[in-house]
Formats: C-alpha cells, structure tokens, sequence
C-alpha cells in the first residue's frame, strides 16, 4: 500500500493521527514531512504491527510468539484490562503479552530485510553501470531506488518502482510547498515537443493529490531498455523541472 492508500483503508484515521503530533502548532510543513517519512517506510517494509485485545485466546498467543520468533516481523501482543477506580472512571492497563526483544529473536531474524526480485535488480545493476556518478540510485528497499537531483529538494525525485508484473521509470511530487509542480509535470504528458520515446502517464491522485509521472515496462523488457528509459526520462524533463523550481509561481 502506498500512504494515501492506507489512509483510505482506515477512512482518514491515519491523517487524523498524524496531525495530533503538532496539533498546537498546526505546521503543515511538519505534517507533510511525517506523511512523507510513513510513505517510505511503507515502501521500505519498516513497520511495526500492535494486535490490542481485552482478552487473549491461548492459540492467538501461540501464532503470534511462532511468527515473531521465526520471521522477521515486527509484530506486539498487547492484553488491555479495564479497572473502576473510586470517582466512577475506567483505568485502562496495558499488559505485553508477546513482546520479544531482539536478542530473544534468531540470530540475524530481526535484520534480514527482503532482496529486490532478481528482474528489479538487473534493472537497478543495468541503470547503475550507465549512470553518471551524481545519478546514482539510493536506497536499499527491495521494491524501489531513488534518483535525487543535486539542489533540488529529496521530495521531488526520480524513482524505479517493482510492481508485480511492470517496472516503472518515474519522477514524484512528495512536498506540500512544491504541490504545484505537479501541473507542471502533467502537461508534459501532452507535450509533443518533449524528446522521449515512450508512452508518460499522469497519476494525479500520488502522494495525497501532488502527482507523478511514469512510464511502465512490462517486467520482460529487457534491462538495459529499461534503464536507458530512466536516463532518456531525466534527460527529458530534468531541465524543464529545474526552470519550473527556480521560478515558481507567486503566492
């Protein structure tokens, strides 16, 4: 799931928690960098799973202590008990049930992060032996690697995504100042003076309505191809984004 999906599973629920952090201050800047930060760890697989019950079956303790010391999931068992106190109000205490540290884990269990799938990583091993230096891919995520332009801020960025059967070439709008770029990457979509080869889509509903740009490949295309895409991408808009970030539309 990316953010925006999760936020829609649980109808809202995760912007309304978010923006209990700095609910005095009410800084957007500071929301859009905690929305930003539960994006990539989403896309990271970094995340932590809390099953809170009032009472706990012997055989949900039983699943959730195998998984928890055979995977490399993250996962807490909290039993929350409920007590009257004197003035007619109800104390709620939480009890860890199955809270496992990690030297408790298998050796590694708790490091082991999952490897890119191998048609990903010939694309990542194929882009990174044509890219110049300050183009190279970051990250260690096995779903995506990031591309960061030097100047621009790390929100706005060029990006391969593995989807399940596609590889997508893209360039993302993650940051509420520069939501307006987001109509700027759009028109290139329909722009015929734009120098690039292949099919641009128009995803406007990315990172809470900011947008992005890709293209998908077919899993089977070849890698070079593929990475080729990423370096005619970045020579296609790079230019046109960088005049857009220097003057940017008044208030």
């Amino acid at each position: 799931m990316t953010v925006d999906e999760l936020d829609n599973a649980v109808t809202g629920k995760l912007e309304e928690a978010l923006r209990t952090f700095d609910a005095e201050n009410a800084d957007p800047k500071e929301f859009d960098r905690r929305w930003q930060q539960v994006g990539t760890r989403l896309r990271a697989g970094e995340a932590r799973y809390v099953i809170v019950v009032d009472e706990v079956p012997a055989d949900l303790e039983r699943i959730i202590r195998f998984l928890v010391q055979r995977s490399e999931l993250d996962i807490r068992l909290v039993q929350i008990s409920r007590y009257p106190d004197p003035a007619g109000h109800d104390l709620y205490v939480p009890t860890n049930i199955v809270d496992i540290a990690p030297y408790e884990r298998p050796r590694g269990a708790a490091r082991i992060s999952k490897p890119p799938a191998p048609e990903f990583q010939t694309v990542i091993d194929a882009y990174t032996a044509m890219a110049s230096p300050e183009l190279q891919p970051r990250g260690r995520a096995s779903e995506y690697r990031i591309i960061t332009i030097a100047g621009w801020p790390r929100s706005l960025h060029y990006e391969f995504v593995h989807y399940d059967n596609e590889c997508g070439i893209e360039f993302h709008v993650e940051s509420e100042p520069h939501r307006w770029l987001g109509e700027v990457i759009r028109k290139m979509t329909t722009d015929k003076t734009l120098v690039y080869p292949h099919p641009l889509q128009w995803e406007p509903k990315w990172f809470r309505s900011k947008g992005r740009i890709r293209t998908l490949f077919p899993i089977s295309t070849p890698p070079n191809r593929v990475a080729e895409g990423m370096c005619q991408l970045i020579t296609a808009t790079r230019d046109r984004i960088a005049a857009a970030i220097a003057n940017p539309p008044l208030p």
